[in-house]
């Protein structure tokens, strides 16, 4: 795993390791699990599922398939698009952890009602 090794020479290049470091490790983690992950960029986002990783880059794919209701009709049923993103191009990633029915979500979150209907 610790093939983002730099030479480090001030607290911001640690700083910027430790983030490529994890980085690195979140996409490995989305690449053998097959989990979509969404990229922050400086130039906007992305959101793909990882199919190549090295020290360097990554390789995301995303398919779009194409649904009646969207604004643009295409004769294309889907499509795919590969973006190859430099690793230092990142500036945030999120990935699904896990994931809750409406059922599951309403038992963890506290009943807020019954505390609005006694301050009245």
């Amino acid at each position: 795993m610790n093939q983002v090794r730099r030479v480090l020479t001030s607290k911001e290049d640690k700083r910027q390791y430790s983030f490529l470091d994890r980085l690195y490790q979140r996409l490995d983690d989305a690449l053998q699990s097959g989990t979509e992950v969404n990229l922050r960029l400086t130039w906007g986002s992305l959101r793909g599922i990882p199919i190549y990783l090295d020290p360097t880059c990554v390789e995301i794919v995303f398919v779009h398939v194409y649904m009646d209701d969207d604004d643009e009709a295409d004769e294309e049923v889907s499509w795919r698009t590969v973006w190859l993103v430099r690793l230092e191009e990142i500036n945030a990633i999120a990935y699904l952890t896990e994931s809750w029915s409406k059922e599951r979500l309403e038992q963890l979150l506290p009943d807020t009602s019954s505390e609005a209907d006694t301050k009245e």
